[in-house]
């Protein structure tokens, strides 16, 4: 468009601008006595009161379920349509975990006059059992593993072997302690009537004497006999340790942590917070060692010279069988 044109147009914009103006001035002019009367109130009530009251809404509700079987189940036509139930998810697969899988045996109890007396010891091999229950732990005929392997218990305990049965069916699982097999452990059994590991029984009655400043102790034979029935009994009251040298880190000793009140073992001088170092000169670094070694040599050895350490120190036992 040319320039000529565009300055057409707009002087025409101006000119109808001006001609519009004066209307709108002219006609507030003329009513301007009508605008300055004022309102007469009674007058707008009248004429508000004379239009007729509109009729109240009504809000029909239709409920929720009504909707869905006319809209969704019907799609909108009325028809009915077909509605299938979705199909339940599948069960969770099912784990099938094997007993030895979550604990290894280490000791058996036998009360073969009081089964229910019986007793093996147990520690979980499973890592999220050893880390919510860790250490050794003692199971009765009829105990549960924890959970959630509580489908799994202890059936039977046999003088060689524990038997652990499944809530799912599954075929009976023979497990044995793992030095049974090294013919280093054999299970005990009352047989004596005493009423099983936690029977009452005379004092222990062993005889001290100091031979050139080593502390010397005589094991009387009821002594010997009894720990030697029941000392996987005696073994789970005593709550021990690897005990590691500081500088090297190696295992260098059991330390003991705990002694029940009422065992043998405080009868012969052991403590909390002893390190067992060796037997006969033999380096002991677990008590499973200890175990094969004793049974290696009990029919051999009369005299058994134990080295400990004791804040700090350390000291040399000997025990001797009578």
């Amino acid at each position: 468009m040319s320039i000529r044109r565009l300055k057409a147009l707009a002087w025409l914009g101006v000119t109808a601008f001006a001609v519009y103006l004066p209307l709108p001035i002219a006609n507030f002019l003329r009513h301007r006595a009508e605008l300055a009367t004022p309102v007469d109130i009674e007058y707008v009530e009248e004429v508000l009161n004379s239009v007729p009251t509109p009729e109240p809404i009504v809000r029909h509700r239709v409920s929720y379920a009504t909707v869905t079987r006319t809209w969704m189940e019907m799609s909108w036509t009325g028809a009915v349509v077909e509605t299938r139930t979705p199909a339940p998810p599948p069960p969770p697969p099912v784990v099938v975990v094997a007993a030895r899988d979550l604990v290894s045996v280490l000791l058996l109890y036998v009360d073969t006059d009081s089964p229910d007396l019986s007793r093996v010891y147990v520690r979980y091999v499973d890592a999220t059992l050893a880390a919510t229950h860790p250490g050794h732990h003692a199971l009765a005929p009829g105990d549960r593993l924890p959970s959630p392997h509580d489908g799994i218990r202890v059936a039977a305990i046999f003088a060689d072997e524990v038997r652990f049965a499944f809530d799912d069916g599954r075929e009976p699982e023979v497990l044995r302690p793992a030095l049974l097999s090294t013919g280093a452990f054999f299970p005990g059994h009352s047989g004596d009537g005493a009423g099983g590991a936690w029977s009452s029984r005379k004092p222990f009655g062993p005889r001290r004497v100091d031979l050139e400043g080593n502390s010397s102790w005589v094991v009387p034979p009821e002594d010997g006999a009894y720990l030697a029935e029941h000392y996987p009994s005696v073994l789970a009251g005593i709550r021990t340790r690897e005990r590691r040298d500081p500088r090297t880190g190696v295992v260098d000793g059991i330390e003991i942590r705990e002694i029940d009140p009422d065992s043998i073992a405080l009868k012969y001088g052991l403590k909390a917070g002893q390190v067992i170092k060796s037997i006969n000169d033999h380096p002991v670094t677990s008590v499973q060692q200890a175990i094969r070694y004793a049974n290696r040599n009990k029919d051999k050895v009369s005299v058994w010279t134990v080295v400990y350490e004791e804040q700090g120190k350390e000291y040399t036992r000997t025990f001797e069988t009578e």
